[in-house]
């Protein structure tokens, strides 16, 4: 009986490592979890979703891409003159303004630097390509 048990939970244990290697998004590359903060000095478009200037902080752990406004734009220059407690207290975690898949093709290797790929039509600029510092994944939208 004992050892009945002991070969369930072997194969419960086995099944479960084979199902973590089996999920590996963008191709069969699996992507380094990463969070960055990033300003939009205007409004942008994600996808579907316009989202308005300010600082966001940016999260992708490989499955979904969430955006978390951290400081509208309007709000600058007075959380710009707080103290960083005063600060941290006024952030908070930011509010999740988006979530969307993520998805892109997988580089060569980690970035080095964040960098955003807008384009601009009729005044309103883009979100194309969203490289992430330590991203192994150019993320598309």
């Amino acid at each position: 009986m004992r050892q009945s048990i002991l070969v369930a939970i072997g194969l419960m244990l086995g099944a479960g490592v084979a199902a973590a290697q089996t999920h590996q998004p963008h191709l069969g590359v699996p992507e380094i979890p990463v969070k960055e903060t990033m300003v939009f000095a205007t409004d942008v478009q994600v996808g579907t979703t316009l989202i308005r200037a300010g600082e966001y902080r940016i999260e992708c752990d490989g499955d979904t891409m969430k955006f978390y406004l951290l400081v509208a734009s309007k709000d600058a220059e007075r959380v710009a003159n707080m103290t960083p407690v005063e600060r941290s207290i006024a952030v908070g975690r930011g509010k999740k303004v988006l979530e969307v898949p993520c998805k892109g093709p997988a580089l060569s290797g980690p970035r080095a630097t964040t960098e955003a790929m807008l384009t601009e039509k009729n005044g309103v600029f883009t979100l194309d390509v969203l490289y992430l510092k330590g991203s192994n994944i150019g993320h598309v939208f």
